[in-house]
């Protein structure tokens, strides 16, 4: 989800949230043409490399509940990063107030891109109805569309339902717009106790969170408080390259381990417990990840390089534009090849094309939608602030100018 930039470790976090956000691409075209890979379902089996991808380690490079988690686990942690051991909680409402525009308004655009492409294919192809009637489009509406379902998905809908009706990937937005309320929420009232009893708190939350995407938020906001407050232990971890190696290593396991199907009996991970939330070892792999990134100069090298810098400035933009592309490019692209070269070289001849295009759509969808909203969100806490504290510098102001 969207971090601020006011930080030296932010480069490499937003370079990490990049490249969970292009493994959300990649899972999805997966889904689209090789489900088997995400269920291991014998019947969906169109390759021998399916059952491999989703029964090892491979499984990472299109785990998008895995990238899901790093997004959560980054988010509370740049979020509350700035405001940890500040005893001034307006900057704390004021990002609270700036975060229905800051998530709002690209999803509004979201939706509606995603409602109008829907209707285009509809009505300049054959096979529209069909394919709505049929719901074979993955994270398109399977039933007709209206525009007054799609505006109330785009104002309130994904933000405070979690509806994706138009965009499959908005299943997140909700979680993240109340995650990111939540651990505001906790920092304001808690902040000013000590240590040890906020440890408590921080308890009782991992409690009540558990088995839910809200566990990844209360994890990120513990790491910004030891970030803050036990800066020694993260220097340890960070001055002894076995425990970076050794917290990668574990939260990359954690991480490739396949949640999507019941049965783990002759996979690598059969030894592992299932249970009702398997999607808590993604949540504690992504925790494990985040730490080594923030601990390990090497680390934040490697995600600071260009190309890192480029997925992280456009991830959130990424993440919102690219079922469009899949559903209305891809899915034509690969059912026009497929007849004179067969299946297996139609869809990986249209992989490279597809992430091209996905990455033009959402660098124009920054610039265009993304950008503005971090301006207008901006607008909208520093008024706040001013009305609390008209006497706040202008150095102040900015300071919490881009969430």
């Amino acid at each position: 989800m969207p971090l601020a930039k006011s930080s030296k470790h932010e480069t490499s976090l937003d370079g990490l949230r990049g490249v969970a956000a292009l493994i959300v691409v990649v899972h999805h075209y997966a889904l689209m043409f090789y489900p088997a890979m995400i269920f291991n379902d014998p019947k969906q089996v169109k390759s021998a490399l399916d059952t491999w991808v989703a029964t090892t380690p491979l499984d990472l490079l299109i785990g998008g509940n895995f990238a899901v988690s790093l997004f959560f686990v980054l988010s509370a942690y740049v979020l509350t990063r700035k405001h940890v051991g500040k005893q001034d909680g307006l900057p704390l409402v004021s990002s609270m107030a700036k975060r229905y525009p800051r998530l709002g308004i690209p999803v509004f655009t979201s939706v509606m891109l995603c409602f109008v492409a829907l209707w285009t294919r509809v009505f300049l192809t054959n096979d529209g109805w069909e394919l709505l009637a049929s719901g074979q489009w993955h994270f398109f509406a399977p039933i007709m569309a209206s525009f007054k379902n799609a505006l109330i998905e785009a104002t309130t809908g994904a933000v405070f339902q979690g509806s994706n009706t138009f965009n499959g990937a908005l299943w997140t937005m909700s979680i993240e717009f109340y995650g990111s309320l939540g651990v505001f929420l906790f920092m304001l009232l808690f902040d000013p106790l000590a240590w040890r009893w906020r440890l408590v708190l921080y308890c009782i939350a991992l409690t009540l969170s558990w088995g839910t995407f809200y566990m990844a938020f209360i994890l990120g906001l513990i790491l910004s408080e030891m970030q803050a407050h036990q800066i020694k232990r993260l220097q340890w971890i960070g001055a002894r390259s076995w425990v970076i190696a050794l917290l990668m290593g574990v939260g990359l396991f954690l991480g490739s381990i396949p949640i999507y199907f019941p049965v783990w009996d002759g996979t690598m991970y059969a030894f592992l417990p299932r249970g009702e939330w398997p999607h808590i070892y993604h949540i504690l792999g992504a925790l494990c990840v985040v730490t080594a990134v923030v601990s390990s100069t090497k680390l934040r090298v490697m995600l600071e390089s260009p190309f890192c810098n480029f997925l992280g400035t456009i991830s959130f933009a990424m993440y919102l534009v690219h079922v469009v592309v899949l559903e209305y490019f891809a899915r034509s692209t690969v059912k026009l090849l497929e007849s004179t070269m067969g299946y297996h070289w139609a869809t990986g001849i249209t992989l490279l094309p597809t992430v091209g295009l996905v990455f033009f759509a959402s660098w124009y969808f920054c610039h265009w939608v993304d950008k503005p909203a971090i301006q207008f969100a901006s607008c909208v806490g520093r008024h706040i602030e001013k009305r609390c504290r008209p006497n706040v510098s202008t150095a102040k102001k900015m300071e919490f100018g881009s969430n």
